[in-house]
């Protein structure tokens, strides 16, 4: 859900500070007012008030239109290039991030479910304290937010396990083997 945001801000940014530049909007130096941004200022604003700065500039774009109009504030076009192929990568790594996170996330979940899968067999299974469990791999998600998984453990044996993760936390059952 974060990224979804992250998303959204970047791609803002992008929008902000193409449209300011292709409109010619920016800080007109006689003038005073909260409004009065350039299209740098407008798309830092994006990033860190996005919730703030972004429906303020939506709501204001045609009047910040019209006063670019009158007296338009050029960007210079290779700086343009610069800032918004700047801002594209941004969006693509952000976007890449979590499609590589995805995997963390599950790694992170298979190493947290080692001791949990290890209390389960010696307190519930009354397995030999010897026996460890060293591996678990998440299968297929065969419900919402629910995997089989396999738990390896150190006398060669595996056992058929489920994990159901809601929220943060996640839950291991052993079924009869």
């Amino acid at each position: 859900m974060g990224t979804i945001i992250w998303i959204v801000i970047a791609c803002s940014m992008f929008f902000v500070y193409y449209d300011t530049t292709k409109n010619k909007i920016g800080k007109i130096s006689d003038e005073k007012g909260f409004l009065n941004l350039s299209p740098g200022l407008w798309t830092i604003a994006t990033w860190l008030l996005w919730i703030v700065a972004f429906p303020l500039y939506l709501i204001n774009r045609s009047k910040l239109i019209e006063k670019a109009k009158r007296k338009p504030q050029d960007v210079p076009e290779k700086r343009r290039k610069i800032v918004l192929g700047i801002l594209g990568v941004v969006i693509i790594l952000v976007v890449f991030s979590d499609i590589f996170s995805m995997g963390a996330g599950k790694s992170n979940i298979e190493k947290s479910a080692i001791p949990v899968v290890n209390q389960i067999i010696h307190e519930q299974l009354d397995a030999d304290l010897t026996v460890e469990c060293v591996l678990v791999k998440l299968g297929e998600e065969f419900a919402e937010n629910n995997y089989h998984a396999t738990a390896t453990l150190n006398n060669g044996n595996a056992l058929k396990i489920t994990i159901q993760i809601k929220g943060e936390q996640f839950f291991v059952q052993i079924p009869n083997q």
